[in-house]
């Protein structure tokens, strides 16, 4: 049976940059270098869009989205500062993501109205390893010194 062609993509920290890659013959497709003074946590398919989430840690302590479209391979800033992003979930509809801090709080960011809400405190101990989403739930994974827990909320951060 013959395998369908299919593309990856693939975050290159060496140089900076986000590639295209063809997966059956491993051609380079497209590259588009990432910005500066940010490191690249993450990337996210967002198939509603055909967009891919990129998030990232910057050096003041908080993070950036970028949103990269796939038909042009541009790169759109997401307009507000983020959270410094450690886990990071996209809602089955495209239109909000979950992200969890260094702390462990769970954030809200609102795509389509460009907004972060603060949804929990952080745990008392322990850091997010984990972080998905369907269409009424958000969930999480902790782990802490002797072991971890798992959590679930509402998507307004209700548990």
């Amino acid at each position: 049976m013959p395998i369908s062609p299919f593309h990856l993509l693939l975050i290159d920290s060496a140089a900076h940059s986000v590639l295209r890659v063809d997966g059956l013959s491993g051609d380079l497709l497209a590259e588009q270098p990432l910005p500066p003074r940010l490191s690249p946590i993450g990337l996210t398919f967002c198939r509603q869009a055909s967009k891919v989430h990129l998030t990232f840690a910057a050096d003041n302590g908080f993070g950036a989205l970028y949103l990269l479209d796939l038909p042009s391979f541009k790169l759109e800033r997401f307009p507000l500062s983020i959270p410094h992003p450690v886990q990071y979930a996209l809602s089955p509809d495209g239109k909000k993501a979950y992200l969890a801090d260094p702390s462990g709080a769970l954030h809200l960011i609102d795509l389509a109205s460009e907004s972060v809400t603060s949804l929990t405190d952080p745990p008392s101990e322990g850091g997010c390893v984990g972080l998905a989403t369907d269409k009424e739930t958000v969930y999480g994974v902790w782990e802490e010194r002797d072991g971890g827990f798992t959590a679930a909320w509402d998507t307004s951060g209700q548990c």
